[in-house]
């Protein structure tokens, strides 16, 4: 019998907005907005000594200069008052980002990247392409130059270039959208396997991003039904889904969808899962713990470190209703975060087994006494009590009935 499943396509409440194409601008580099533009002078250089001016006793740093990217060629550079950024790590070579002062002989410190072994040759390198790309006047090439140099650099282990290649990234996500296919997405999700730690929370931004560009999170999503009407309807409502612009017509429509399709639709919650709003990934893991798949395990815990707030709260319950072992750590890991104890303290207790018990045990001992924690010590015990256990496995006997 055929399932009348997306009645939310006919709901008028909902308004579709397209995602617009827009061409491409003759907009500047991400890093030139973000700095290039702030800094007259920009030199590879190594710290030869800090003096005082005679006549106006005012400390400068001398550089010794190595290379220059912009401004006038020079053998050195005055730096007035560089203090620790300027002056820490001596022996290492810098990039140093100036601003001329008045007197032309002097220059303001703007920023300075030390070359470390991971930087000394993917930063000068990108300043170079960066340089050089800016001279092309035709802004279609200037795009595909620097997405071309983002892929390459969103692999290096240099913090600067990881950094720069992200926001570029993302900027051309914007304005020139139709360069992005779905095995650069692969590309950049293997890259954070090594990717410095300061640019995970930003190349996360960056997969959520690209992933609903492409729609390549809901691929397959369809799949949940056999081939005919319903999976055809299915599939032009993740065609709608995609365009809704508004974070809470999305929420709107993933809770039409799953009211006619139930379970079915745990595929699609799991790639919901890399949407950009984090209200709607709170809604896409509320769904995946009423499921109960032990499958969506990993959509739930994959950045799970990233996640604030209700977010977090609603993907820890989650992973407690899902119930498996192996989501015992990754919950453990927000036990301190005062905002999501409950929820986690629930979570382990739904997992259950000697180390979830042994966790709670000392919990509760800690808690014994403190003003203010009755409630939760109360709650405690009762998790830890022989009640608990029968009225968990009627709540999943009665969520998956609900949602068969």
């Amino acid at each position: 019998m055929r399932q009348a499943i997306f009645v939310c396509l006919l709901l008028p409440s909902l308004t579709f907005q397209s995602v617009a194409q827009r061409p491409v601008r003759p907009a500047k580099s991400w890093l030139h907005e973000a700095l290039l533009d702030r800094a007259g002078v920009v030199v590879r250089a190594r710290l030869d000594s800090d003096e005082i001016l005679p006549l106006h006793e005012i400390q400068v740093t001398r550089f010794k200069v190595l290379e220059t990217f912009k401004g006038p060629a020079r053998d050195h550079v005055l730096v007035g008052a560089a203090g620790e950024r300027g002056g820490s790590f001596k022996d290492l070579e810098k990039i140093l980002f100036l601003r001329p002062l008045k007197s032309g002989s002097m220059h303001e410190l703007v920023d300075v990247v030390d070359l470390t072994p991971r930087d000394e040759i993917a930063v000068p390198k990108t300043l170079r392409a960066y340089f050089r790309i800016a001279a092309d006047e035709l802004p279609l090439m200037r795009a595909r130059a620097l997405f071309d140099l983002s892929l390459t650099n969103v692999e290096t282990r240099s913090v600067f270039a990881t950094r720069v290649a992200c926001n570029e990234l993302l900027r051309l996500a914007d304005e020139a959208s139709f360069l992005f296919k779905v095995e650069h997405l692969d590309q950049i999700q293997r890259s954070r396997e090594t990717a410095p730690r300061a640019s995970q929370p930003t190349l996360t931004r960056l997969t959520r991003k690209i992933s609903r560009l492409l729609g390549a999170h809901l691929t397959g999503a369809e799949e949940a039904f056999p081939p005919g009407p319903a999976r055809a309807e299915l599939r032009t409502a993740i065609s709608q889904f995609r365009r809704l612009q508004a974070p809470e017509n999305r929420v709107s429509m993933m809770d039409s969808m799953a009211a006619a399709a139930k379970s079915r639709l745990r595929r699609f919650c799991e790639g919901t899962m890399l949407d950009e709003s984090p209200v709607v990934r709170t809604r896409a893991a509320w769904y995946l713990g009423e499921f109960g798949a032990e499958r969506s395990l990993s959509a739930l815990t994959r950045d799970l470190s990233g996640a604030t707030g209700d977010e977090l709260s609603a993907r820890i319950e989650a992973i407690g209703k899902i119930g498996l072992a192996d989501g015992l750590q990754p919950v453990l890991a927000f036990i301190g975060t005062a905002s999501s104890l409950d929820a986690v303290l629930l979570a382990i207790a739904r997992i259950g087994g000697i180390d979830a018990s042994n966790v709670l045990e000392r919990v509760e001992r800690s808690m014994v006494g403190r003003p203010g924690e009755r409630e939760r010590l109360l709650r405690i015990r009762y998790y830890r009590s022989e009640s608990f256990a029968p009225a968990e496995a009627k709540r999943r006997r009665d969520a998956k009935k609900a949602w068969l």
